[in-house]
């Protein structure tokens, strides 16, 4: 994942915390005079109106998040789940209005399979799935605590798994501010951990978002023990992915021409060519490069071929995005 992506799902991640945080405090609110008998009314109204309120404002989030995440969802299944899962939000608000109880709790088990599919997506490392799970969830365990439904179990295990993605996500923030030769603001970690409202979001802040454009025109050389070769790359990146081709001269002046599919993540490059073209006789093999981009301008890293042919080899860029994006 490139730095700038990874970034946004920090920011998405924030989102869900802060809307866990507020949603575990309104569960809290609701188990202090729900299920006793002199509980007003109008008491009832307000703690009903909150909870509105919080679906409502979850939701709005989440449709406006759905964008940025659904460009990393792989299948149309997927992007159908996200569709899904905000449509029985939508229509727990309808219910809401209405008060029917029964309809709601009912249909509060529908909104509980859409967060079980979210889950199972998080276990599969789609990283874009947290925010919507964690919408899901603050919403059913709310509402299950709202109505007296829940035995306790749902909130706490949700707490739990609450405060240890804040963990993970402080120990993935931390990483990147040492490595920028930055020190641990550690009173904004206490906020993080204590709840505060945007603690995350401003953690996530003082994080340096570098970001790698490699579209260009690269000079490669690459040392091997078959004598070595040179060459042009053009690049063409999108998003993390990319893709291009390379002259390559060859140690004994052999000419071969390849084109090459790859990825950007983080700092690291991968090129695997997919097809070649040897301009003379003699076989040839398909090369891979995985590098480390040292700055904007330079990638060294190990090479290999179909053969098992290992090398190692700099990249560096001689023209800076003089190939358009198409």
């Amino acid at each position: 994942m490139a730095v700038a992506e990874t970034i946004v799902f920090l920011e998405l991640i924030s989102i869900g915390l802060d809307i866990a945080d507020k949603a575990l405090k309104l569960s809290d609110e609701f188990t202090v005079r729900i299920g006793e008998q002199d509980v007003r009314i109008s008491e009832q109204e307000v703690k009903l109106s909150k909870l509105k309120d919080l679906i409502e404002s979850s939701t709005i989030s989440l449709q406006e998040a759905i964008e940025i995440s659904t460009r990393k969802v792989i299948d149309k299944l997927e992007q159908d789940k996200f569709e899904e899962l905000v449509s029985r939000l939508n229509n727990i608000i309808l219910l809401l209005k209405l008060g029917n109880e029964d309809q709601i709790l009912s249909y509060t088990l529908l909104l509980q399979e859409s967060v079980d599919y979210a889950m199972n997506r998080l276990r599969e490392n789609k990283k874009q799935w947290f925010l919507p799970y964690v919408v899901g969830k603050s919403i059913a365990v709310t509402i299950f605590t709202f109505f007296d439904s829940d035995t306790g179990n749902r909130r706490d295990e949700f707490s739990l798994f609450i405060r240890q993605s804040k963990m993970q996500i402080l120990d993935e923030m931390t990483r990147r501010l040492l490595q920028s030769g930055k020190s641990i603001p550690w009173e904004l970690v206490d906020d993080v951990l204590s709840n505060k409202e945007g603690a995350v979001a401003r953690y996530i802040n003082l994080i340096p978002q570098v970001t790698y454009d490699l579209t260009g025109e690269w000079e490669l050389q690459q040392t091997d023990s078959v004598g070595g070769l040179k060459g042009t790359l053009y690049i063409f990146q999108r998003e993390s992915s990319l893709y291009g081709g390379v002259l390559l001269t060859l140690s004994n002046g052999t000419k071969v021409q390849e084109c090459f599919e790859g990825s950007i993540q983080e700092s690291t490059v991968h090129l695997a060519s997919v097809w070649f073209k040897k301009l003379g006789d003699g076989n040839y093999n398909l090369d891979t490069w995985d590098g480390t981009i040292k700055d904007n301008q330079t990638i060294t890293g190990v090479s290999t071929d179909t053969w098992g042919t290992n090398g190692e080899f700099t990249m560096r860029k001689v023209s800076i995005n003089s190939l358009g994006n198409d």
